[in-house]
C-alpha cells in the first residue's frame, strides 16, 4: 500500500508539471485519497479529498467524478464516526447526481445515506433507504457488488432491529454468498457480510450460528494485509455485546482488553505515513 501511495503521488506530480486539465488532476487526487483511506491514514485522505474537490468543483465535465468524490468523502467521515460531515458530503453528492439523472448512481448515494442513518440509529429510515437502493441495483443489474453487499448488510441489521429477523437473516445470507463469490471468503467484504450474519443469527435466536460467524469475521479482518482499523473495532464491540448479553462475562472482559489495544492503535498516526508535499517536490 505504501508503494501504491508513493506511485500515485508521483503520477500527480508529473500531471501537475505537465499542466494537465484540472479535471484530470482532481481525479488523480481522489484516487490518492482512496489509497490513503485503505491504508487507514485519515488525515492524509481528508486532505487529498479536499484537494480533489477543489480541482473538480467548477468543471462541468467533471460532474460525475465530482459527485463520486463527494460521496466517497462522506464515507470516509462515516468510517471515523464524523456523522455530521458524512451527511453533509453525502447530500452534496446526491444533489449533483440528481442533476445528472443516473438512477444507479443516485441509488449508491441513497445506500450510503442508509449507512449513515444506521449509525445514527435511525433504523426505519435506514431500512427504507437500503431497500430503495437495492431495488434499483437489482433492476439495472449493478455490476458493482460492493454496494449491493452494503445494502444487504444494512437490511440484515435494520430488519432485526425492527423485529423482523427472519428477513434480516435472509439478507445476511444473500450478502455472504455474494461477497464470497465476488471477492473470496478471506476478503474484507466477506468479513463485513459475516458480521451481519452473526448479528442476524444472534438476534434471531440462532446462537450456535452467531458466534462462529462473528469470530470468522474478526479473524478475517485481523488477517488483512492492511490493518482493518475501525472496522475491526466495531466488530469487536458487537462481539463484546453478544458475549455480555450471553452472560459470558470473563470472555467479554478479554474482548474489552482487545478493544483497549485497538483504540490505542487507531488513535495514533502511523509513523511511516508518506509526506505528500515532499514527494511532489521531487
Amino acid at each position: 500500500m505504501q508503494q501504491e501511495i508513493e506511485s500515485e503521488i508521483d503520477v500527480i506530480g508529473s500531471a501537475t508539471r505537465q499542466q494537465l486539465p484540472a479535471e484530470r488532476i482532481g481525479y488523480l487526487w481522489a484516487v490518492l485519497a482512496s489509497k490513503y483511506r485503505k491504508a487507514g491514514n485519515f488525515t492524509s485522505s481528508e486532505k487529498a479529498y479536499l484537494k480533489s474537490l477543489e480541482l473538480q468543483r467548477n468543471t462541468p465535465s467533471a460532474a460525475r467524478n465530482y459527485a463520486t468524490t463527494l460521496d466517497n468523502f462522506g464515507m470516509l467521515y462515516l468510517v471515523y464516526g464524523k456523522l455530521d460531515e458524512a451527511t453533509r458530503y453525502n447530500r452534496m453528492g446526491e444533489k449533483v447526481r440528481e442533476g445528472l439523472g443516473i438512477p444507479l448512481e443516485l441509488a449508491r448515494s441513497k445506500e450510503h445515506l442508509a449507512e449513515i442513518d444506521l449509525a445514527r440509529h435511525r433504523f426505519k429510515q435506514a431500512e427504507m433507504e437500503s431497500m430503495e437502493a437495492l431495488e434499483v441495483m437489482r433492476a439495472v443489474n449493478d455490476p458493482e457488488p460492493l454496494d449491493r453487499i452494503a445494502a444487504l448488510n444494512g437490511l440484515a441489521f435494520t430488519h432485526c432491529l425492527l423485529r423482523r429477523c427472519a428477513e434480516g437473516l435472509a439478507a445476511a445470507q444473500e450478502s455472504v454468498a455474494l461477497a464470497k463469490s465476488s471477492f473470496g471468503a478471506d476478503s474484507m467484504p466477506a468479513a463485513h457480510a459475516m458480521m451481519a450474519l452473526g448479528f442476524a443469527s444472534w438476534k434471531g435466536g440462532r446462537l450456535q450460528e452467531a458466534e462462529p460467524a462473528m469470530r470468522s469475521a474478526i479473524e478475517t479482518m485481523r488477517a488483512q494485509p492492511v490493518p482493518a482499523g475501525r472496522s475491526l473495532l466495531l466488530a469487536l464491540i458487537e462481539y463484546q455485546n453478544y458475549l455480555t448479553q450471553s452472560h459470558r462475562d470473563e470472555e467479554a472482559d478479554n474482548v474489552t482488553k482487545e478493544l483497549t489495544t485497538e483504540k490505542a492503535l487507531l488513535a495514533k498516526e502511523c509513523a511511516s505515513c508518506v509526506n505528500v508535499q515532499s514527494l511532489l517536490q521531487r
